[in-house]
Formats: structure tokens, sequence, C-alpha cells
């Protein structure tokens, strides 16, 4: 039997190709919001005062407390981004009788990604996984905006689905050799 180099590498970049669709559709299931922009990430898109936000939410798979929430504020009917506003982020547990608690944290959204200058985003990591608030506070120097609240899940990342993950990196990088 003869060996077919080039049968070989069409089956590693096959495997390849299942191995990221794979642990893509894997990671896409653990949170309901992943990516910066991406429209399968909105939160919540609503109009607030002269605004519409949109907030998009994105988490780490192997740290479901760490997350990054970016807001695009712009304009209703030209949708021209507004970068002349400030964005807050009010975080509060939601109790298992349904009760909003207190808020544990206060975050100033900032701009600072070049990529995506026109997005308001902030990184933060919460103290455990379990249901929260998420108000979202939009203001310009005249006063003007509004608030808009949703519910965010943070659900803990399970043993099984990071020995699939990275068992699956190991056979890709394995076959690969």
């Amino acid at each position: 039997m003869r060996y077919n180099s080039e049968g070989m590498k069409t089956r590693q970049i096959l495997f390849l190709a299942l191995f990221l669709a794979f642990g893509t559709a894997l990671t896409r299931s653990v949170q309901p919001g992943f990516a910066h922009g991406d429209p399968s990430s909105i939160a919540v898109q609503q109009e607030l005062g002269p605004y519409k936000v949109t907030v998009f939410t994105s988490s780490n798979v192997n740290d479901q407390t760490h997350l990054h929430l970016s807001a695009l504020v712009n304009h209703p009917t030209s949708n021209v981004p507004v970068w002349a506003t400030k964005v807050y982020f009010h975080i509060a547990p939601i109790h298992s009788s349904g009760h909003v608690g207190e808020k544990i944290m206060v975050v100033e959204a900032g701009q600072g990604d070049p990529a995506n200058g026109f997005l308001h985003e902030v990184s933060l990591t919460l103290p455990s996984t379990g249901q929260y608030e998420v108000t979202v506070v939009v203001r310009d120097p005249a006063g003007q905006g509004g608030q808009v609240s949703f519910d965010l899940n943070v659900q803990p990342v399970t043993i099984w689905l990071k020995i699939t993950i990275y068992g699956l990196l190991v056979l890709s990088v394995t076959s690969l050799l």
C-alpha cells in the first residue's frame, strides 16, 4: 500500500475545518451572546431619547464571569454613530426570588479600542455566575438620553465542555504532525 501525502493533507485540512466549526458551535452555546458587533450577540436594541442604543455581550469560554460589554450609540434615522455621549453599565444580581439586589458595580464605558472606535466598551469580572440585571445609562452633554435594562444569565463552564474543547484541540494538532 502506497502512502498518499496529498490525500493525507486533504484529510488534515478537512479535520481542522470540522474542528473549527464544531468548536465555534460549542462556544456559542455557552453564553447567549458573543463577539464584538455580531448580530447574534445583541442583548438589547432600543431608542433612548434622541439615540438608538445597541448593546452587545461577549464572554470568555474559560471564565464566564469575565464579560465584555459594548454599546453602539447612533442616530435612529441616519445610523451615524454618536461619540459625544457617556455610557454607564450598572450591574445588580437577581436573587432566586426574582428580586433585583443592590448594584454591585457601576462602570463607565470607554472608547479606547481603535478597531471599534464607535463602540463604548468595558471589560469586567463579576463575583460569580448567576442572574444579573444590566442597566445601560446613556447621557449626552445636554442631559438627553435614557436607560434600558436587560437580564444576563452567566452560567458556569462545565468540565465536559472544557474536556471536549481541549481534546479536539489536541487531536487537531496531532493530526497535523
